[in-house]
């Protein structure tokens, strides 16, 4: 019974208590929680205790209390996978509209806090879709499971993005490393207040490298083409301009 109690992961909503919550809420709560966690379909609801809001979450074994923990360190340090740190963003962007704020607790630790309305920024815009990137890949390290981690830097040098990827892409982006690269995947994409949408993180599905060329070599590389040139080209193009347009 202990070795339960050890695994128990319990997340608590203070000040308020289950009946306060509608269904429809407490329903949207415990599915981010269920993504945030992984391992689904060896994490359950126990039971929902009163007081405070507690949700606790029963992993059936040590495998998958190992890969909940996991989980949850890595939402910490920010390394986590995208659909792990999109539905920690979505709880705490229900907690903003809900003016609470909730932590994580295994045993009598805090594991994992969610500031929720004692936030100092405003509730994300974002959204997980598959899209592009592009950008020089400048990070790339391997995890104990053989995943990937990599980081580039945005292009015009606005930030970086925090990538993940399968074994399976080690030799293309070691190619790849300090090179500019663009990156398609599984992404988090937030909206700024211009407007604009950015991507976060991006689980790797696909890696194509970009030539980079300065100015200079890109004229020099025409000059280099075999063909008729005119003395003066832009001449001849004004020139023939004006006969299109008198005729």
């Amino acid at each position: 019974m202990m070795g339960n109690l050890n695994r128990e992961i319990v997340w608590i909503l203070p000040y308020r208590r289950p009946e306060e919550i509608p269904m429809s809420r407490m329903g949207e709560y415990i599915t981010h929680l269920a993504t945030m966690l992984g391992y689904d379909t060896s994490v359950h609801l126990s039971r929902v205790e009163r007081g405070s809001t507690r949700l606790v979450a029963q992993p059936k074994d040590g495998k998958a209390s190992q890969a909940a923990r996991a989980n949850i360190a890595a939402i910490r340090n920010g390394n986590a996978p995208a659909a792990a740190r999109s539905a920690y963003q979505r709880i705490e962007n229900l907690l903003c509209r809900d003016g609470g704020a909730a932590h994580l607790q295994i045993g009598s630790a805090t594991v994992l806090r969610f500031k929720g309305r004692d936030s100092d920024t405003e509730p994300a815009r974002g959204l997980v879709d598959t899209g592009v990137v592009t950008g020089n890949l400048y990070s790339l390290s391997a995890e104990d499971s053989g995943a990937l981690k990599a980081r580039i830097r945005r292009d015009g040098g606005a930030g970086h993005i925090r990538c993940r990827a399968e074994s399976r892409f080690t030799d293309k982006l070691r190619q790849n490393l300090f090179k500019n690269v663009r990156l398609r995947g599984k992404g988090i994409w937030k909206q700024t207040a211009a407007g604009e949408w950015h991507c976060d993180d991006l689980e790797i599905v696909d890696i194509w490298p970009l030539q980079t060329s300065t100015l200079q070599l890109a004229i020099e590389s025409l000059r280099n083409i075999q063909a008729d040139w005119k003395d003066d080209p832009l001449n001849d193009w004004r020139e023939a301009d004006k006969e299109d347009g008198a005729a």
